[in-house]
């Protein structure tokens, strides 16, 4: 669906579900003015809304993202990975030797990462190896830091939503990361000097086309929930 079939069939939408309702649908109709700034908000909200919910399970289709390669599929332009090797100094490290780096892109949720690392053992001091990296918060860090049995691997703890600190007893060389990124605006025209998530000239929709119907089907829920909720309560 391109932005001129979504602005088309956003008015037929709205349009229809207020003749839906039962009150008197002129005087809705009559005062409902929705530019294509406020159409690519909505859109762009019920985008995001959408992606975060197919990700963690919570949509209509009742699976996450991992579960199945039909999700997968739909929100695989999406997909990013990053090979970093270049770390940052930084002192707001919660470990000493830690390594500390920015992911570059406008991350939403890492999916997979990996470090590779020279390995600092009796057995095979200064070989390369690659390890995989496990999120940790920084209590469940402090909890475990000292067991024997949990400190040979690779462990990531966030600094903000794109820095995080790399904890390991190995030397890390590289850090491997897959994630989603957060999806373009869905914006109908250019809207500046006004913004969406930073950009003002119009674009489509970047995910797949069957979820384009989603999208805008959330979108004007959203609206006519604004909508009624501005209406005199005996309208309500």
């Amino acid at each position: 669906m391109n932005i001129n079939e979504f602005s088309d069939q956003y008015d037929v939408l709205l349009a229809s579900y207020l003749r839906f309702k039962k009150f008197d649908p002129q005087k809705i109709l009559d005062s409902v003015e929705i530019n294509e700034y406020e159409k690519s908000l909505y859109l762009t909200k019920a985008q995001n809304e959408i992606v975060t919910e197919l990700y963690t399970g919570k949509s209509i289709f009742q699976e996450s993202y991992e579960q199945t390669e039909q999700l997968r599929r739909y929100l695989a332009d999406l997909n990013t990975s990053e090979v970093i090797s270049t770390f940052i100094p930084s002192t707001a490290g919660i470990a000493t030797g830690s390594k500390t780096c920015k992911i570059e892109g406008d991350l939403l949720y890492i999916t997979h990462e990996a470090c590779k690392v020279e390995l600092n053992n009796s057995l095979c001091d200064g070989q390369e190896a690659i390890m995989a990296c496990t999120p940790i918060s920084r209590d469940e860090y402090n909890s475990t830091k000292d067991n024997p049995f949990k400190n040979n691997k690779v462990w990531r703890v966030d600094q903000d939503y794109n820095t995080v600190e790399l904890i390991s007893k190995h030397n890390i060389k590289e850090y491997r990361v897959s994630y989603l990124r957060t999806p373009s605006p869905i914006i109908l025209e250019d809207i500046y000097p006004y913004t969406i998530n930073g950009e003002s000239d119009e674009s489509d929709s970047r995910l797949h086309p069957i979820l384009h119907e989603y999208i805008l089907e959330r979108a004007v829920q959203n609206t006519l929930r604004d909508i009624i909720k501005t209406q005199p309560q005996e309208t309500n």
